[in-house]
């Protein structure tokens, strides 16, 4: 098992990317700006996309960013399904018979999402249980603070994990520039590094008084321009 992918029989899976983690979890923004590259990419080239949302009720819905790529699931393709769950994990019952009757050639997961120590953790060991290879980006999975992280991924690793990062897998699965959906994805790509490198002249949440805010993210991240649209801006 060397972790090698096919684009045929390889899926995204996401999860519990809600509301109520917007103020306590680390680096969220920049977790939020690659799942949001990941989806685009991944709907642009026909891989499903399934995502979960953990006990609604109490910690919230999608982010609205991702919502937005969510909604992409109204298009005829229809290759993007969301699962309400209450387990940690995102195996559940209702998952593993959508799989089965959906996408009986799934064999590579890629994983992302929150929180890393408890749900994308509990997943990922699922996942391996049932056969498929699992690999967990670790710059689009996070925790409430980075020694949680850091010890998730260990121990995933530890369980025969694969651990990469957003752009390696995007450049995985293209293989060469010769893909027929090259362009496109590089555009998205691009726009994904610029939006992490300019993440506070684009989320405007500093306070009045110059002090770091309370940890937290807008809801327009999906609006931010590309970079062919900045021609004029200064930093």
């Amino acid at each position: 098992m060397i972790g090698s992918l096919n684009q045929e029989t390889t899926a995204l899976f996401v999860v519990d990317i809600q509301t109520s983690f917007l103020k306590s979890v680390v680096q969220i923004d920049e977790i939020i700006i690659n799942n949001k590259c990941l989806i685009e990419s991944f709907f642009e080239l026909k891989i499903p996309i399934l995502m979960s949302q953990h006990n609604k009720k109490k910690f919230g819905e999608i982010v609205e960013p991702l919502r937005y790529c969510e909604r992409l699931s109204s298009s005829p393709l229809s290759i993007i399904k969301v699962f309400d769950k209450t387990t940690y994990s995102m195996y559940t019952e209702e998952l593993g018979q959508y799989i089965q009757e959906n996408l009986p050639y799934l064999k590579s997961i890629i994983l992302t999402g929150l929180e890393s120590h408890v749900c994308v953790l509990q997943t990922a060991l699922n996942l391996l249980e049932k056969g498929y290879e699992v690999h967990v980006l670790n710059d689009a999975v996070a925790s409430v603070n980075s020694k949680e992280l850091k010890s998730s991924l260990k121990r995933m690793k530890q369980s025969g994990v694969f651990l990469t990062s957003t752009e390696s897998i995007i450049y995985q699965i293209l293989l060469n520039d010769n893909h027929p959906n090259f362009k496109k994805i590089e555009e998205f790509n691009a726009q994904r590094l610029f939006q992490l490198n300019n993440i506070t002249f684009f989320l405007p949440y500093l306070s009045s008084s110059g002090n770091p805010p309370e940890k937290s993210i807008p809801v327009c991240i999906s609006q931010l321009p590309r970079p062919s649209e900045m021609v004029g801006y200064t930093f």
